[in-house]
């Protein structure tokens, strides 16, 4: 809400009420937008209607062209998925092609690692459950090797993302406590990842 705020309308009958509003704006600003009077004038209404329409289209304008401007060139390589599930492999690896993102992938935690070793990636979406070595000790592990052995070396900490299908009310915490810095849920959706994408575009600026 506090992202996206929604914009609200106050109805009433009482004019008096109106009034006193209008003269202390301050109790009413940080909870609506409009204040209508009733009985409701078609005019007024399809103003505040058009009015509130026109602040999403530039919300939603605004959104898209940090989208463009921070995904216009190409990037491959700095982006890393560990994912057990072929169709979820190549459901995400569709999706970041939409950002001009090529993943690379691996099936579980232990290559995750690996790869992490080999090449740097500022940031991975990593899969809770998966064979060999699930996300939770694989996040773990590498969150030791960064302090420990300077895996990292003068970059930044890696941005871990959870990718998980569990619905418990504790899993987020689970995730976080691992070491993650944020959790998405399964199946992925599109705006989902978009928003992620723009939360953590610093860890892409850090790309190798």
């Amino acid at each position: 809400l506090t992202e996206h705020p929604a914009s609200l309308a106050w109805v009433t009958e009482n004019k008096n009420k109106v009034c006193l509003c209008l003269m202390r704006p301050s109790m009413i600003s940080k909870h609506f937008n409009y204040v209508l009077l009733q009985p409701l004038r078609l005019s007024i209404l399809s103003e505040m209607v058009m009015s509130m329409m026109g602040e999403t289209y530039k919300r939603k304008t605004e959104r898209c062209s940090s989208i463009e401007a921070l995904f216009d060139s190409p990037c491959s390589g700095a982006v890393l998925v560990a994912e057990d599930n072929r169709t979820n492999q190549l459901l995400i690896t569709k999706q970041l092609k939409k950002f001009n993102i090529m993943p690379t992938l691996c099936d579980n935690g232990r290559e995750a690692i690996d790869a992490l070793k080999r090449k740097h990636h500022p940031l991975i979406f990593m899969d809770c459950h998966m064979p060999v070595l699930d996300g939770y000790s694989a996040t773990a592990e590498i969150r030791r090797l960064e302090k420990e052995r300077g895996l990292s070396g003068f970059r930044p900490p890696v941005t871990i993302i959870a990718l998980t299908a569990d619905v418990l009310p504790n899993t987020r915490d689970m995730c976080l406590s691992s070491g993650m810095n944020d959790y998405l849920s399964k199946p992925l959706r599109i705006e989902q990842l978009q928003e992620v994408l723009l939360k953590y575009s610093h860890a892409l600026q850090h790309k190798v």
